[in-house]
């Protein structure tokens, strides 16, 4: 008898636990017309950032005070029944105005939840630095693997320096496009390895799309066919260039 007075406790204890969760998140399309007030710069509606909250929103807060960049790390469930990844990026920058009090310096991490996926929309006037290379790379092949593995928190520590590291860049004005290439390239062959070897959930298949982006014979065929697939929007992550034949 005390058993199933426990159990039933439990259950009524989870179920509103579960119900203030769903009350406290808006559903998806309202969530893309405005921003929350209050101007919180992490805002966690699936509750994967909860370890992790304090260590970022100090990180995005000197981001803001130290170089007047308003970046913001958003995790929702899931984008919606028409948008894709892309569209909820750029639907939330321009409806939530972020970087709108900052010159349009702005730039939100969206997390979505159900497809493990990372988006980085950067703002125009980020983008000299902030490159298509730089946050492709995060996105398909940095957090994304600790997204995959259940370890976030580890993944943003990683992310939040290298965000800062190049918002001080920008803040200093003292760069140009071929330093910024080299950056990226320094970026990319540091971590390449290590982010290989960090999961190796299973071997899986090079798509059809990845066929386009071969391994490189030589570290610069490589480097220059990431680049083409970042540039080219490509977010598959299953590019031959990917594979482990290739050494950057």
């Amino acid at each position: 008898m005390k058993m199933k007075r426990l159990i039933l406790i439990c259950c009524i204890f989870f179920g509103i636990a579960g119900s203030a969760w769903a009350l406290k998140s808006p559903s998806i399309d309202v969530l893309f017309r405005g921003r929350p007030s209050g101007g919180e710069l992490v805002e966690d509606y699936t509750g994967v950032l909860v370890d992790a909250h304090e260590y970022v929103d100090g990180y995005l807060k000197m981001i803001r005070e130290q170089y007047g960049i308003e970046a913001m790390v958003v995790s929702i469930p899931n984008t919606g029944k028409t948008r894709s990844i892309q569209e909820a990026a750029v639907e939330m920058m321009e409806n939530w105005k972020v970087g709108a009090k900052y010159s349009g310096r702005g730039l939100i991490l969206l997390l979505v939840d159900d497809t493990k996926q990372v988006k980085i929309e950067v703002a125009r006037e980020l983008e000299d630095v902030f490159t298509d290379a730089f946050t492709g790379y995060i996105e398909d092949k940095q957090l994304k693997n600790y997204y995959l593995a259940g370890d976030l928190g580890t993944g943003l520590i990683a992310v939040m320096e290298e965000l800062e590291k190049r918002a001080r860049i920008k803040s200093q004005h003292r760069f140009d496009e071929r330093t910024i290439r080299r950056l990226d390239n320094e970026f990319i062959s540091q971590g390449a390895g290590a982010w290989r070897g960090l999961i190796d959930y299973k071997a899986r298949e090079i798509s059809e799309v990845g066929k386009q982006y071969p391994a490189g014979a030589i570290p610069d065929e490589a480097w220059q066919i990431i680049i083409r697939s970042y540039k080219n929007k490509v977010r598959d992550p299953n590019l031959g260039v990917y594979t482990a034949i290739t050494r950057l």
